[in-house]
């Protein structure tokens, strides 16, 4: 069997970040080595959820928050995210975050509002727009940014499928 989409991720999260937890629904699909699987306890889906439970459960006070579906992505992109004092976001890509453990107030404020949006959040915190320009010289295409879940968008990204090809950009 090959290697899980979200393994790929993971392992570019363990070169730069001390401790990765992975929230998600249900049981886990497998082992992660080093990481740490946890259930989100939220029905209905929001980003805001998976990252309200990162928030909740990380032992550090700078929380690196990434999507799951973008296995491209670079440990230099990541590296260069965490260095940054959080709140901070890539140009765009609002999934791509530094958080402060502290936020987790204002991100369950958010949830019991009914407010779902990334976007709003980092406004809210006043975070810092990371530009895509510093992520170039580590990323020059831009492909840690790829949401890739299903096969059809790997091969429209590798086959040279340029009508379809992903934006690059992340949830909002």
């Amino acid at each position: 069997m090959g290697e899980l989409l979200l393994e790929k991720t993971v392992k570019s999260a363990l070169l730069v970040a001390d401790e990765v937890l992975i929230v998600g629904k249900g049981a886990k699909p497998k082992e992660f080595k080093g990481a740490k699987w946890i259930v989100e306890p939220f029905t209905g889906y929001s980003p805001l959820y998976g990252i309200l439970t990162a928030l909740k459960e990380a032992r550090g006070e700078r929380v690196l928050i990434l999507p799951g579906d973008c296995p491209l992505v670079r440990a230099e992109v990541l590296r260069l995210l965490t260095e940054k004092e959080p709140p901070a976001f890539i140009e765009r890509n609002y999934l791509f975050a530094v958080l402060k453990k502290e936020n987790f107030l204002l991100v369950e404020e958010m949830v019991r509002e009914g407010v779902h949006r990334v976007r709003e959040l980092h406004r809210r915190l006043k975070s810092r727009e990371i530009k895509v320009k510093e992520v170039k010289p580590f990323d020059f295409k831009g492909v840690s940014f790829t949401n890739l879940n299903y096969f059809d968008e790997y091969r429209n990204l590798f086959l040279g499928r340029e009508d379809e090809k992903a934006d690059g950009r992340g949830a909002d």
